[in-house]
């Protein structure tokens, strides 16, 4: 997937858009997602982020994408079975990866 630079701004707009409250958490999973060129998992994404916010649970880590991803920024990957990865959507074009290999588009 190729980095969009507004990708972090749109997300932000859509959260205050939505009514939610932009915090230093959801602005690090934010940051992560946009800067992401692959399909991070929500644990991936909280290991990177727990020592900056020892806090902060895994739980928070998924509330968050789960909020992102009913903003249409995000959605599931099933690259692995127990893992929640998620990919960024661009426009409507996705890319979804099964295990390890890519298996197509879907628009």
């Amino acid at each position: 997937m190729k980095h969009d630079p507004n990708r972090f701004d749109t997300i932000i707009c859509k959260l205050k858009d939505n009514g939610y409250k932009i915090t230093p958490q959801r602005i690090a999973i934010v940051k992560i997602l946009a800067k992401s060129v692959n399909h991070p998992s929500a644990e991936a994404i909280y290991e990177q982020l727990k020592e900056n916010f020892p806090t902060m649970s895994l739980a928070t880590v998924y509330r968050n994408l789960c909020v992102i991803k009913s903003l249409d920024e995000v959605l599931n990957s099933n690259a692995a079975a127990d893992l929640l990865k998620v990919e960024m959507l661009e426009g409507r074009e996705t890319r979804r990866l099964s295990g390890n290999g890519f298996i197509g588009r879907s628009f």
